[in-house]
């Protein structure tokens, strides 16, 4: 799993996000590397858009693009996204755009 250029609209900075991006890099991996046993040759790009609130919780977390158009794989990193705890934005709500880049075993 590598990742693009993210983009970040808000009161935190790229650094912020992408530490807490990294940190969950295992559960993002495990989601892709989960349906790449059934599907060997999966890869694409996932862009991935959340909201981040004034607690540091996503409030919302969705598929944007994909060219992997495998609802597994997307639907299990939406799912961890949501579960993500970021540090508190000072001064209003945080909208990341993030791509996920796979490339596949075979």
């Amino acid at each position: 799993v590598t990742h693009g250029t993210p983009s970040v609209d808000g009161f935190l900075s790229p650094e912020q996000i992408r530490r807490v991006v990294m940190s969950h890099k295992g559960g993002i991996q495990f989601c892709y590397e989960k349906e790449l046993q059934r599907v060997p040759n999966l890869s694409g790009k996932i862009d991935i858009v959340w909201t981040i609130d004034l607690e540091g919780r996503v409030l919302k977390a969705r598929v944007e693009s994909t060219s992997m158009n495998n609802s597994a794989v997307e639907g299990c990193i939406t799912r961890s996204v949501r579960r993500w705890i970021f540090p508190k934005p000072q001064g209003g709500h945080c909208i990341v755009k993030w791509p996920f880049i796979f490339k596949g075993g075979i």
